[in-house]
């Protein structure tokens, strides 16, 4: 059926696509053309403006007066979770799916993804990832589980493809929440919402929420979603000073989903990953331009966490260099960790500079 006829008869489309929109000016454009571009089209495209200071909304406002099929919300600066669970609200499609709006898609992607799904009882369809880092000039593709092109039931999902995420620390292309299509039933019925005001892997908690109740899932082997890495204007703008709360809850949701699955060979995996994501971190803050003693405070704030403390002692790290880490970690040596951190990034900046 036609596009003006489903309108005419007010019938609802079969995809909603939602795109949280917040002072990305530059690049909205090319992500609003890509997805009205899409060879499939029987969707609605719900702009959700959260609050954003430059031109967006005023683009989002010039492109529903372009195409029938654009909706657009505007709403207070409330952060990409509250937008996302905003444009789910307002959907009608039978299917979600949702885009950033400094990536863009292929102009297959939907078409792809909603054959994949259509007349089944598949609940979430999953391609993989293409990322483009503009500043290294690389691009590498997300891999997907094992089995591709069929619909894996809610028994694998459960006994083999959640515990695998957990033991091995793969994605499977499943963290990310922009290169799937979800029916909307899925998460009306079962409450299942972005958790707003996290600014850190929300994505990743809404799909390990959902999975379980998915009746089935498929991955398609078709590169569809773009992903870019983009030039940062400073590493203190880049990245939360509060960034280490993020990681120690995740990593107690973590412990609770291996506690559920029973798996405890994935508990070893969450704590270790626990520990040198937080070593990659604490590095971040020490090269970041950020005043000395606030380094100092974020620094002693992990030393003395207990989780970290009982974590680390019993961590294997890949290298001498993250085994000095660890020893001044589980000694408080907080000056010396700085000044082995910085020397790091003198001799890597030389010996760039040399190359």
């Amino acid at each position: 059926m036609s596009r003006s006829l489903r309108k005419a008869y007010n019938l609802s489309p079969k995809i909603s696509i939602i795109v949280p929109i917040y002072n990305v000016e530059p690049y909205l454009h090319c992500c609003i053309d890509s997805i009205l571009a899409q060879s499939f089209t029987d969707f609605e495209l719900i702009l959700v403006d959260d609050g954003s200071t430059d031109q967006c909304g005023s683009i989002c406002e010039s492109y529903k007066g372009k195409d029938d099929r654009v909706r657009v919300i505007h709403q207070n600066n409330q952060g990409v979770s509250a937008a996302r669970n905003r444009g789910i609200e307002a959907s009608k499609g039978d299917f979600i799916g949702f885009v950033d709006p400094d990536d863009k898609i292929a102009r297959e992607m939907f078409q792809q993804l909603y054959s994949a799904v259509s007349h089944t009882t598949i609940d979430m369809v999953i391609c993989p990832i293409l990322t483009i880092n503009v500043v290294k000039q690389t691009r590498t593709t997300s891999q997907l589980w094992r089995e591709v092109n069929r619909p894996l039931l809610n028994e694998t999902i459960t006994s083999d493809i959640i515990p695998s995420m957990l033991r091995q620390h793969r994605s499977y292309s499943i963290y990310s929440c922009n290169n799937k299509l979800y029916r909307r039933a899925l998460i009306r019925n079962k409450n299942i919402w972005f958790e707003e005001g996290r600014q850190h892997s929300e994505d990743v908690r809404f799909n390990f929420r959902l999975l379980p109740f998915a009746r089935s899932i498929i991955f398609i082997d078709s590169t569809a979603y773009l992903y870019f890495v983009r030039p940062r204007a400073s590493l203190t703008q880049s990245f939360r000073t509060d960034l280490f709360d993020y990681i120690a809850d995740n990593r107690r949701f973590n412990e609770s989903l291996c506690k559920r699955y029973g798996d405890i060979q994935a508990l070893k995996t969450v704590r270790h990953v626990f520990i040198l994501t937080s070593l990659n971190f604490m590095q971040d803050v020490v090269r970041s331009d950020l005043a000395l003693e606030k380094i100092r405070a974020i620094l002693s704030t992990i030393m003395e966490d207990e989780e970290f403390k009982k974590n680390i002692a019993d961590c294997t790290v890949p290298s001498p260099y993250y085994k000095l880490l660890k020893w001044l970690c589980m000694n408080k040596r907080i000056e010396l960790f700085i000044k082995v951190v910085k020397a790091k990034a003198t001799l890597y900046s030389v010996m760039g500079k040399a190359g």
